[in-house]
């Protein structure tokens, strides 16, 4: 049989294999490193669902004539996506512009309703923030950026949630809509020259 791992084959003696499971712990064991995570194991050229991953144990490995695993690791994970937040930032510093006019001059209903798509972007921006500070364990007080930690900044993001919020929640729409230009966005933007130091502090960490 074939056995492939990240697209290149590895030569491994399977004779003492009895299942899938047994050479899948065989790879983990001596062929991945400690901080490395499976993203996708395949089968005779056919992807196994991550729920139906645990039946490996039991599939006979006299069934299968290509095994295949894919993995990725924190550093290289977080490198790519913070390569690409230039592209998120660009994109939600329209949105949230076109957010706040459209408070100020459209019905509430529709404002709303692309407020929405707005909120779901900040989301994704937020949710990398933290998945790279826990993923690489790094201390966002030991990162500097204009002469202040950038942990004061993350909490300056999530103040600016928390008042979005409470002026949504209101239904308080200039307000929200100050909030978004003058708070939000310049706060946004910082973010677009902080995520490169935060990179290179991942690079270096994990070298």
């Amino acid at each position: 049989m074939i056995v492939k791992l990240n697209k290149i084959e590895v030569e491994i003696d399977t004779s003492g294999f009895a299942t899938a499971g047994d050479l899948l712990e065989s790879l983990k064991s001596n062929h991945l490193n400690p901080a490395d995570f499976i993203t996708s194991i395949s089968l005779n050229g056919e992807t196994v669902p991550e729920e139906k991953q645990e039946k490996l144990i039991t599939k006979q490995l006299s069934e299968v004539e290509l095994f295949e695993v894919d993995t990725d690791n924190p550093r290289d994970l977080s490198v790519r996506t913070l390569a690409k937040m230039d592209e998120l930032v660009d994109s939600l510093t329209v949105m949230l512009e076109e957010s706040a006019d459209k408070f100020r001059v459209e019905d509430e209903k529709i404002a709303n309703q692309y407020f929405i798509n707005c909120v779901e972007a900040l989301h994704t921006f937020a949710d990398v923030i933290v998945k790279v500070k826990v993923l690489n364990s790094i201390d966002y007080t030991d990162i500097i950026y204009n002469s202040e930690p950038v942990s004061i900044k993350e909490e300056a993001l999530q103040k600016v949630f928390s008042s979005l919020h409470e002026a949504q929640k209101s239904k308080d729409w200039i307000s929200l809509a100050d909030l978004v230009e003058y708070e939000l966005l310049p706060v946004i933007l910082e973010w677009k020259e902080i995520f490169p130091i935060i990179s290179d502090t991942v690079k270096s960490r994990n070298n």
